[in-house]
C-alpha cells in the first residue's frame, strides 16, 4: 500500500482499486473456510505492512519483520503464519510460462479482431 503514495492521482486510484480487488481472494477463502475473514485479512495486511515499513524506514531492517512478506493464511487453523516455513511455495515455473504465453495470446486476439 505504500506504493500508492508515490504515484500521481490517477495512478493512485488504479493501484488502490487493484489492491482492493486482490483482497477479495483471501476474504473469499476465509469465508468459505468458515473463519472470521475480517480478522484474518486485517492481521495479514498488518504483517505485510510491517514488512514493507521495516525494510524502507530502518537503517538495518529487522530480519523477523522482513520475513513478514511471506506470511499467508492457514485456514485449517484460522491463523496467519509463515508460508515458507510451512513449505507452501508458489510455482514460479507456471508464472514464467504464463508470462511467456501472454503476448502470444494477445497477438492472436488482435489478429482475430483485425480479420473481423
Amino acid at each position: 500500500m505504500l506504493l500508492i503514495y508515490l504515484q500521481g492521482s490517477r495512478e493512485q486510484l488504479a493501484i488502490a482499486e487493484f489492491a482492493a480487488s486482490l483482497l477479495i481472494i483471501p476474504k473469499t477463502l476465509a469465508i468459505n473456510a468458515a473463519k472470521d475473514s475480517s480478522d484474518l485479512v486485517a492481521k495479514l495486511r498488518s504483517y505485510h505492512a510491517a514488512s514493507q515499513t521495516s525494510s524502507q524506514n530502518a537503517i538495518e531492517p529487522d530480519p523477523k519483520k522482513k520475513n513478514y512478506k511471506n506470511y499467508g493464511l492457514d485456514l485449517t487453523r484460522g491463523k496467519v503464519h509463515d508460508e515458507v516455513k510451512a513449505g507452501v511455495l508458489e510455482p514460479s515455473m507456471s508464472k514464467i510460462r504464463s508470462l511467456v504465453s501472454h503476448p502470444q495470446y494477445l497477438g492472436g486476439r488482435t489478429k482475430l479482431l483485425t480479420v473481423i
